[in-house]
């Protein structure tokens, strides 16, 4: 299960720190300058882009977003869903297998564009035991593997697979 949208505010979830002030576009198309050290969650023609990370290259100043606590009874195994639009403006849906959560996730939020959705499972789940692998689909939506993932030592998810990792 993944961690639940409603289990605190984002100021209780997660830090965020810039140098300056940044500008966004805020739900009625407004271009508006965000304070020092304000996350800022932008918007295109009236639709949510999600949070807005840029990087030294835009800005000249670094946004940085993390998680402001340790995840509750964080296990060695989890998958992180990550939905965000590039610096260049593609969609992308990803889903990562990890053995460090707390990481993995901290790496997610340092990419630069606007991070839509970020979800985490303690485990993954597959419809085969025997045979994990194969693209995920989690709530309608199909999410690529960023890789080859080890599960231990000896194995590796077969990514060319057919079927389904994780259905939700």
């Amino acid at each position: 299960m993944p961690i639940p949208a409603n289990t605190g505010t984002f100021d209780e979830l997660f830090t965020f720190s810039r140098a300056r002030s940044g500008q966004y576009t805020d739900a009625t198309g407004e271009s508006l300058e965000a304070a020092i050290n304000v996350p800022r969650l932008d918007f295109e023609s009236g639709a949510a882009k999600g949070l807005l990370i840029e990087g030294r290259g835009v800005s000249y100043y670094v946004d940085a977003c993390g998680l402001a606590g340790d995840l509750p009874n964080t296990p060695t195994l989890g998958t992180i869903l990550h939905e965000y639009i590039t610096a260049m403006g593609d969609l992308r849906r990803v889903a990562i297998f990890t053995r460090t959560p707390q990481a993995t996730l901290a790496a997610r939020l340092a990419i630069c564009g606007h991070h839509r959705r970020l979800g985490y499972f303690p485990q993954f789940l597959s419809r085969d035991l025997e045979r994990p692998g194969g693209p995920v689909r989690f709530s309608g939506l199909d999410w690529e593997m960023a890789g080859l993932v080890l599960v231990d030592e000896l194995t590796a998810l077969d990514l060319g697979a057919e079927k389904l990792l994780i259905e939700g």
